[in-house]
Parts: C-alpha cells; sequence; structure tokens
C-alpha cells in the first residue's frame, strides 16, 4: 500500500472509532505505534487527546512482558522488533487506570478473534485489564480474514473497526 493510501486507511478508521458510544466517554485510552503492517492508530490518538482523554501506550520490558506509560506519542522511539514505544523513564500507567484498548494485529474475523505477531504480548496483556474495559483492534480491510485460528488463551476483542466497516463480538 503507498503512504497516501495507508494514511486515508487510517483517518478514515479513525472517524469511524471516534463514532462509537464506546469511545465518548473514554478518559484513559491505551494505544499503539503502528508497524509498517498494521493500521495507523496515531489519527485516532489525537482526535481521542483532542476529545481530553489521556494515551498511554505499551513499552516491551521482558521477554513477553509489557508496562504501559502515558505519552502523547511524541516523545517515542525505536524499541524491540522496531517498534515505537515511551522511555523507561516516561510516567508509568497502571492497568487499572485505562478504560479502552485501541489493539493492533495481523488478521482479524468477524467474530473479533485477531492474530497478532506471535508473541502474545496482548493475549497476556488484556487479562490484567479491569473487568469492563473496552477492547477495539483497527484494522485494513484487507486484514479481515474468514476465521482466525484460535487458541485456549487468545483473548477475543469487543469490537473490530476498519475503514469501512465496524463489527462486533458475539454475545
Amino acid at each position: 500500500m503507498d503512504p497516501a493510501t495507508r494514511r486515508a486507511a487510517g483517518e478514515a478508521a479513525a472517524v469511524r472509532a471516534l463514532a462509537l458510544p464506546q469511545l465518548a466517554n473514554a478518559r484513559t485510552v491505551l494505544v499503539y505505534a503502528a508497524m509498517p503492517e498494521e493500521l495507523d492508530a496515531s489519527p485516532l490518538a489525537a482526535a481521542l487527546r483532542t476529545r481530553g482523554a489521556r494515551t498511554a501506550y505499551s513499552r516491551v520490558c521482558a521477554p513477553g512482558g509489557l508496562t504501559l506509560h502515558w505519552s502523547d506519542g511524541d516523545d517515542l522511539e525505536a524499541g524491540p522488533f522496531g517498534i515505537r514505544e515511551p522511555a523507561e523513564s516516561s510516567p508509568k500507567a497502571d492497568a487499572a487506570e485505562i478504560d479502552v484498548v485501541i489493539v493492533p494485529g495481523t488478521a482479524f474475523d468477524e467474530s473479533c478473534r485477531r492474530l497478532g505477531m506471535g508473541g502474545g504480548f496482548y493475549d497476556r496483556l488484556l487479562p490484567r485489564l479491569r473487568p469492563g474495559v473496552v477492547t477495539i483492534g483497527l484494522a485494513f480491510d484487507e486484514q479481515i480474514v474468514d476465521e482466525v485460528p484460535t487458541e485456549a488463551h487468545d483473548v477475543p476483542l469487543d469490537l473490530v473497526v476498519t475503514p469501512t466497516r465496524t463489527m462486533k463480538r458475539p454475545t
């Protein structure tokens, strides 16, 4: 995908996500810094900050572990795997403070299951969050597949948003 198409997709997904009632009153949102194959979450993060939400980003702290840090996204630096993350000295966020998590992935399906990069970082993080936290995957339309293979430890999301669709996990 060329940069203009990628940018337009990120902006369209942000507009769609911002219309969700689950984001209307979000005060604290964990977002991600996109890798080249992921939908850019920065337009959504910027719009949420404009609404008054505080944003946090994850930082790899050990094999398979993440810490959360408050950031406006401007202070991110290259970390393991080339993923941009907050500096270790950034103010830490407690998982209990997070209202909404914007989750990256490689593939998603209409049942809001996701396939990550294989490290299990989010599958370990999501159960640490307080009950009721809303989880939203952001994806290109091309990342939606018929069925994502899952294992017992895989955590489905509440919603998946693409530039053209919003999918909700079946109840």
